[in-house]
């Protein structure tokens, strides 16, 4: 098996098995206080959980992208200050659809938005652990416990099918909580700049 880690390749012992290779990675990256950031296995996009991949059958490449805690924070933060307009931008879209009374639509949209919730609740987490100013951390942690409480009501508005509340939601309580993000994001952003 072939493994390279940010583009540099890894050399193992003779006749060590996927497995006993995959422990030897995880063990170096704990060593390291590294974090895999992105996972190809035989050149497709894979889960960065090591333990997972070991359960995989027939790896012949491994490329991973490793970093530190800070860098992987610094990279969502970087790529929330781009893409959070967009996400509410989707959000504020299937609000209209359902409060349209196109529900089919609504959904479609909808569900197009989930991946980018999950994300956005995993940069919140992140960031709150990771950030050094006391104040960033308390205004993710805040953030970040806020932002759990509306999801649990979407998915209770979805759960029950009530389209009217799930729009209320996203217009009214995700879209703003979006727009007040944005500031937050990219303040923490510059700071970590000028830090690094």
């Amino acid at each position: 098996m072939k493994v390279t880690v940010n583009d540099r390749e890894m050399q193992f012992g003779e006749n060590l098995s996927q497995s006993e290779i995959i422990l030897q990675l995880k063990s170096a990256l704990k060593e390291n206080n590294l974090i895999v950031m992105e996972a190809r296995v035989n050149g497709v996009k894979s889960s960065t959980d090591l333990a997972q991949l070991a359960d995989l059958n027939d790896i012949e490449t491994m490329a991973l992208l490793v970093g530190t805690p800070r860098q992987v924070i610094n990279d969502g933060l970087e790529t929330a200050v781009t893409y959070l307009p967009i996400l509410r931008s989707g959000l504020t879209d299937a609000a209209a659809l359902f409060q349209e009374g196109r529900e089919g639509e609504g959904i479609s949209k909808f569900l197009e938005a989930v991946p980018g919730l999950e994300w956005l609740g995993q940069i919140l987490s992140g960031a709150a652990m990771f950030l050094d100013s006391s104040i960033s951390q308390d205004s993710f942690r805040d953030s970040a416990a806020g932002y759990s409480k509306k999801l649990e009501e979407l998915l209770e508005g979805w759960q029950n099918r009530d389209y009217v509340l799930i729009a209320d939601l996203l217009e009214y309580e995700l879209a703003p909580f979006i727009l007040e993000l944005m500031p937050l994001m990219q303040n923490a952003l510059s700071t970590a700049s000028e830090k690094g």
